[in-house]
């Protein structure tokens, strides 16, 4: 095609404008999407506060874990020691 072709120019009018009506369209999508999200997260504001205490339960229980492996780590390393001192 000519560039210069009213045809051609005709084209990428349309083509220009149907990117731009998408881009419009995709933008407008995700403004709506975190607007309502956010108004959701506000509005439960219950649902937040148990999430919270969730994690914060989580953190506690993997906490708990981790020392119990570090005390089983500790004993190992202190019986091969102890063994290898016999």
């Amino acid at each position: 095609m000519n560039r210069n072709n009213a045809q051609s120019l005709a084209l990428r009018a349309r083509d220009k404008a149907r990117s731009l009506r998408n881009k419009i369209a995709g933008a407008a999508a995700l403004v709506t999407a975190s607007f309502y999200s956010a108004a959701a997260f506000a509005q439960a504001s219950d649902v937040g506060a148990a999430i919270t205490a969730e994690v914060t339960n989580a953190k506690d229980k993997v906490s708990g874990i981790l020392v119990i492996l570090a005390a089983i780590v500790g004993v190992l390393l202190l019986w091969a020691y102890v063994k290898k001192a016999r």
